[in-house]
C-alpha cells in the first residue's frame, strides 16, 4: 500500500502592522487658511483634531493619501494637531507624531510654523517660515541643541551639495539626498551673517541664500524646570494645551526617564511657541 505524502507544513502569514495616520504637509497662509495632507490606511476615515476638538474629516484614497482644507481659517495662537483614523476593517488608529502649529497674531510680520516631532524625538518642519523658501535652496529651521551648538536644516535640489558659511567662513557642508533634505551642525560663536550655497558636482554655485543670524527661524528653545512643574503644566504654559506634553517628552527622551517625574533645574529643548 502506497502511503500518501504528508501534507505541506502550514506557514502562518504574520499580520501586518496597522498603518498609523500621519502628517506630511501643513501649509498656513497669512489669513490662517490651511492645507493639511498626510497618509493613512487606504480608504480609511481620517479625523483631524485640534486639541480635543474635531476640525474635519476626510477619506484616504486607494494609495492611503489624503488632503484636507478647513472650511474656516485657523485662529491665531498655538494649536496641537493630531489624527485619528478608522479603517474599512473597523480598526481605529491614532497618530504618534503630533504637530505643534504656531500662528501669530500678525502673520505679515511673523511667520507661521508647523513642527512635527516623531516618537524618536526628531523634529521636522512641515510649514517652512515665510520668506526663506525662494528658489531651489532654503533654510527652514535652526535647532539650537546647546548655547553654542546649532543644527541648520533646509532643502535644496536633490543630489546636490550645500555649503554653509558664517561671516564668510565655511562651517559645514552636506550632500542632499533624493528628497533634497540637508542638515549641518555648526558652532554659532556670535556670527552675524549666515550664507548657504548650493553647488553642483563641479563645485559651481547654483543657488545662494544669505540672511542675518538674528532673523534665522529658531525652532527650539531651552526651558528650565521650576519647583512644582510637570510636563503637563509646562505644555499648558507654552502651548496652551496640557496634552502637548508629549511634544516636549519626545524631544527630550534622553533627558527624561519618566514623563511623570521631572525635577527643578532640569533643562529641556522644546519647539518654541
Amino acid at each position: 500500500m502506497v502511503q500518501a505524502p504528508p501534507p505541506p507544513p502550514v506557514v502562518e502569514t504574520p499580520v501586518s502592522e496597522a498603518v498609523l495616520p500621519s502628517f506630511d504637509v501643513v501649509r498656513i497662509s497669512e489669513q490662517g487658511d490651511a492645507v493639511i495632507a498626510g497618509r493613512a490606511a487606504p480608504q480609511s476615515k481620517v479625523v483631524i483634531k485640534s486639541g480635543e476638538s474635531e476640525i474635519g474629516q476626510v477619506i484616504a484614497d486607494e494609495q492611503g493619501e489624503w488632503v484636507f482644507v478647513p472650511s474656516q481659517p485657523l485662529p491665531p495662537g498655538t494649536t496641537v494637531l493630531s489624527l485619528e483614523a478608522q479603517g474599512s476593517d473597523g480598526v481605529n488608529t491614532r497618530s504618534v507624531a503630533p504637530v505643534v502649529l504656531i500662528l501669530p497674531e500678525n502673520a505679515k510680520e511673523e511667520p507661521s510654523l508647523a513642527v512635527k516631532t516623531d516618537p524618536e524625538g526628531r523634529t521636522e518642519i512641515l510649514s517652512p517660515p515665510k520668506g526663506e523658501n525662494a528658489g531651489p535652496l532654503s533654510v527652514e529651521a535652526v535647532n539650537r541643541t546647546t548655547p553654542e551648538d546649532v543644527l541648520v536644516q533646509g532643502h535644496a535640489s536633490p543630489e546636490s551639495e550645500v555649503l554653509v558659511y558664517l561671516d564668510n567662513a565655511l562651517v559645514g557642508r552636506s550632500p542632499t539626498g533624493p528628497n533634497g533634505d540637508w542638515r549641518i551642525a555648526m558652532k554659532s560663536e556670535g556670527g552675524q551673517m549666515l550664507r548657504a550655497d548650493m553647488v553642483d558636482p563641479q563645485g559651481k554655485v547654483q543657488a545662494r541664500l544669505e540672511l542675518p543670524v538674528e532673523t534665522m527661524p529658531m525652532v527650539m528653545e531651552g526651558i528650565t524646570v521650576s519647583k512644582g512643574d510637570s510636563l503637563w503644566r509646562i505644555a499648558s504654559r507654552l502651548y496652551g494645551s496640557g496634552p502637548a506634553y508629549t511634544v516636549i517628552y519626545r524631544a527630550n527622551r534622553e533627558r527624561i526617564r519618566d514623563p511623570d517625574m521631572v525635577y527643578p533645574g532640569q533643562v529641556f529643548q522644546v519647539p518654541r511657541p
